[in-house]
């Protein structure tokens, strides 16, 4: 098999299994548990703080460690917190702290996956990156719709079915990184504080990197965090989904994922923006 569709065939188990996350997660807290907005907001800040905190490391990491080897770890390990749930939810002992150790361990994993995977493209794209990212693109999309496809599923099939496929997925991506090709690391030196001090500064002092740096923590902040937290009350509480939460939140999230498709598809067609 080429090292690309290994590459790509990775993307998807690990979007898809990402997919059931973003539906499952919400559901967990505001259906199987019946917390509140604020219960829902730690736990999605759990989910998510590890990774803005540790994603310089993990970048830090990806350059002087062969990528192939991150990704055969994480896709592993970040099946073991789904199996965690899994189980705990089998033997009636699902609560809100495991949610959040869970959080705390995919946001961790995400946070070292995601500069690994991005330098490895370039690895292996054989000189064609731009045709490579847009495949990778339609990956990571097609992935996720699958992902929400089958956390949709919830009320026919079970959660427990839905988690020992989240694990399956992962699982099965670290099998496939262990057929990718090796590479010699860009760095000479390991990782340092210093050095990750060093790459908030460039980004600060040149404009074309801190605008929009900017632009995507004010879409984190005033529409992104807040829509992961409200949008799974909204469905709950003001259209009343009752068994169906998780399949209802699925739909959000597809008809969200579809908008961004068709959204990129159309500047595609009407050219760049020139602000």
């Amino acid at each position: 098999m080429r090292p690309m569709t290994l590459y790509f065939g990775g993307l998807v188990t690990w979007f898809g299994a990402i997919g059931i996350q973003t539906v499952l997660f919400p559901f967990l807290v505001t259906g199987q548990l019946a917390l509140g907005p604020a219960e829902l907001g730690f736990a999605m800040m759990a989910l998510f703080l590890p990774t803005m905190l540790l994603i310089m490391v993990g970048g830090a990491t990806a350059d002087h460690v062969d990528g192939r080897r991150i990704l055969i770890l994480v896709h592993f390990l970040a099946g073991l917190p789904a199996a965690g749930i899994l189980t705990a939810h089998l033997m009636g002992a699902l609560t809100y702290e495991v949610l959040i150790i869970y959080a705390l361990a995919m946001g961790v994993a995400g946070a070292f996956i995601i500069p690994a995977r991005d330098s490895l493209l370039t690895h292996i794209a054989d000189g064609k990156i731009q045709r490579a990212v847009m495949i990778a693109t339609i990956c990571q999309f097609g992935a996720q719709m699958v992902g929400f496809g089958l956390a949709a599923l919830e009320p026919y099939i079970g959660i427990a079915i839905i988690f020992l496929s989240q694990v399956a997925l992962l699982w099965t991506g670290a099998l496939l990184a262990l057929r990718l090709p090796t590479h010699t690391p860009e760095g000479g030196t390991a990782p340092s504080l210093a050095a990750i001090i060093d790459g908030f500064r460039e980004v600060a002092r040149d404009p074309r990197l801190l605008t929009p740096t900017a632009m995507v923590f004010g879409i984190g902040v005033l529409f992104f965090g807040t829509a992961q937290v409200v949008l799974p009350f909204i469905v709950r509480d003001v259209f009343d989904a009752g068994e169906n939460l998780a399949r209802d939140i699925a739909i959000v999230n597809i008809c969200m994922m579809c908008g961004i498709v068709f959204t990129a598809m159309l500047i595609g067609r009407i050219g760049g923006i020139e602000r």
